[in-house]
């Protein structure tokens, strides 16, 4: 299910208007949101996406459980072509990828021993 939650953000320094900043946040599945966006729109793209094999978020056909490394990067490239066309000309990708450690709730890797993460 997806979602779309606009609000408008105001930033002020010293009790003083400097600029109103239109947020936007889209909640849903990457792989169908993403061909919903306009063209040449964007001027940043700023992910973390799920790791490969690190947790177990109980979606199906969820990012970073397949079974294969090479499934996770094809469906990830997958995914930053169709970004790559809702990019201005001088837009840029941004990816967060690989700053963690696992606490448990993998989805097929050996147990882990650390406090299992809380979803």
């Amino acid at each position: 299910m997806s979602s779309i939650h606009t609000f408008d953000n105001l930033v002020i320094s010293d009790t003083k208007l400097i600029s109103p900043l239109k947020n936007k946040i889209i909640h849903g599945d990457t792989t169908e949101i993403v061909h919903s966006l306009p063209d040449n729109t964007y001027s940043t793209c700023i992910t973390s996406p799920p790791y490969w094999g690190i947790r177990d978020y109980g979606v199906e056909n969820q990012i970073g459980a397949e079974p294969l490394i090479n499934d996770f990067i094809q469906n990830l490239v997958r995914i930053f072509r169709v970004i790559k066309d809702k990019l201005k000309d001088d837009g840029t990708l941004w990816l967060n990828l690989g700053d963690s450690y696992t606490s448990g709730n993998r989805k097929w890797r050996a147990p882990d021993k650390k406090i299992q993460a809380e979803l």
